[in-house]
């Protein structure tokens, strides 16, 4: 895959357009059309590498979010692409997101908190469903360092402030256990629990382990615990009250709120569905939008079907809303979890951004090869019994070939990510750059066996 940029009957550099698109000013807009595949994410991680501050990519559905989220990983690396996850409830579902959810998502929000930068993908949906203000998140986190002079009980208290379930053994994120001077907990932004051993009231040490041997896999000197769930800044005693004074506006009858002013009074909020966090904030929510430093720059994939997945969006909250009226159940107010479509598109038109249209459009025209034939031809030999014969992958051998023969340095060569590998000609975002990438792992692996042995052959002929 190349990518070249005309305007004007001119040919511009990929440089040349990443130019363009640092200089841009607020409320700014760089239209770009005619990307195939991967080279999308390819332009927007050159990008996000030369600005230095995180970035938000917009796509139509889930799918495609978390789909362009591993694209943009195959270029930059699993650490600096991250994907904002929906709840998987209906509008107004007052159900508690699942931990793991829960937990993927309030990481996320740190993640763009954090002063090092991220790139971020977000459904179109999901972009319109407002989130905990940033500024009480900040102040949900907790720090523990090994040394620290702190009560155990005190921690574990804290911990169930902050969501965490108490369990006799810790499997998923957002659980805690206590056994004598040990606590076991898994926080989110952690791939494997941690064990914390207390003596007396001091924090002795602090490791990581493997759930299934409970064998320890790192010695920690620090641990900084988020949230398992978003935790609420009002108590419930107050959004009880803001829960009875919205149910008077709706003329529910009282059984209608017994259940869930009594799930209120008893999780004092811990286990709250985002669906009612209105009601534990004196403040709007934020959106997502409010996460992202104001020098970040927001892109569109497909601008015209985003649009209107905001407005079919919208439908359905308003839907949902008539058939809670209906049925007599209670609904937080529609405005203070989600945005309107006018208000997303005035929000967006208010950031720098690049939209990247689907087919060649206005803008600047990219003029990008795709890989497609090559693809075909790979799969039509894998159906004809290339697992067993690996001369199916002769066309990619010879791909490769032909691209290191063409001067192509290769890059990355200790930074293979899991099922693709990359090959660029110089470096990220300074001049045009062919991609070679496989999606299977077996072909994968004997692709970069390919790579090596050409790269050797290239020192070897050298000498």
């Amino acid at each position: 895959m190349t990518i070249a940029v005309k305007e004007l009957g001119t040919v511009y550099t990929v440089g040349s357009v990443l130019d363009r698109a640092l200089k841009l000013g607020p409320s700014k807009a760089l239209t770009l059309s005619g990307l195939y595949g991967s080279s999308k994410a390819f332009l927007l991680a050159s990008l996000f590498r030369r600005l230095g501050e995180s970035m938000l990519v917009v796509l139509p559905t889930e799918a495609a979010a978390e789909s362009f989220k591993d694209d943009l990983s195959f270029f930059l690396g699993t650490d600096k692409a991250i994907y904002y996850p929906s709840t998987e409830t209906l509008p107004f579902d007052d159900t508690p997101t699942h931990r793991e959810i829960s937990g993927r998502r309030i990481e996320t929000l740190f993640r763009l908190l954090d002063p090092e930068p991220n790139i971020c993908t977000v459904s179109a949906p999901n972009l319109m469903a407002r989130v905990v203000p940033k500024d009480g998140l900040a102040l949900r986190s907790l720090h523990l360092s090994v040394g620290e002079e702190s009560s155990m009980e005190a921690f574990t208290s804290t911990l169930s402030a902050l969501g965490y379930s108490r369990m006799s053994m810790v499997e998923e994120r957002g659980e805690m256990s206590v056994r004598g001077g040990i606590v076991d907990l898994f926080s989110p932004g952690y791939a494997s629990p941690v064990r914390i051993e207390f003596f007396g009231d001091s924090v002795e040490s602090i490791r990581s382990f493997e759930i299934s041997t409970q064998r320890s896999l790192k010695e920690l000197t620090e641990l900084r615990v988020l949230p398992s769930r978003v935790s609420p800044s009002a108590s419930a005693s107050r959004a009880r009250q803001r829960l009875i004074e919205r149910a008077n506006l709706l003329a529910l009858e009282p059984r209608r709120l017994e259940a869930l002013s009594r799930r209120l009074r008893e999780t004092d909020g811990t286990e709250t569905a985002d669906a009612l966090l209105p009601l534990f904030y004196e403040s709007p929510l934020d959106t997502i939008l409010d996460y992202i430093n104001p020098r970040g720059i927001i892109a569109v994939i497909d601008p015209s079907m985003t649009e209107a997945t905001f407005v079919e969006f919208s439908s359905d909250i308003e839907a949902a809303a008539g058939r809670l009226h209906n049925k007599g159940a209670f609904f937080v107010e529609p405005a203070k979890l989600y945005m309107e479509p006018e208000e997303v598109s005035s929000a967006l038109k208010r950031r720098r951004s690049i939209l990247i249209e689907p087919l060649k459009s206005s803008g600047l025209e990219c003029l990008s090869e795709s890989n497609m034939p090559l693809t075909h031809t790979l799969a039509a030999g894998k159906a004809a019994g290339g697992r067993e014969n690996s001369g199916f992958l002769a066309p990619l051998a010879q791909a490769i070939t032909e691209r290191l023969k063409g001067k192509f340095v290769p890059q990355y060569f200790n930074e293979w990510q899991p099922a693709t590998f990359a090959i660029e000609i110089n470096p990220p975002g300074i001049s045009n750059v062919p991609i070679v990438k496989c999606g299977i792992d077996g072909a994968n692996h004997r692709a970069k066996m390919i790579c090596l042995k050409s790269k050797m052959q290239k020192k070897n002929n050298s000498h």
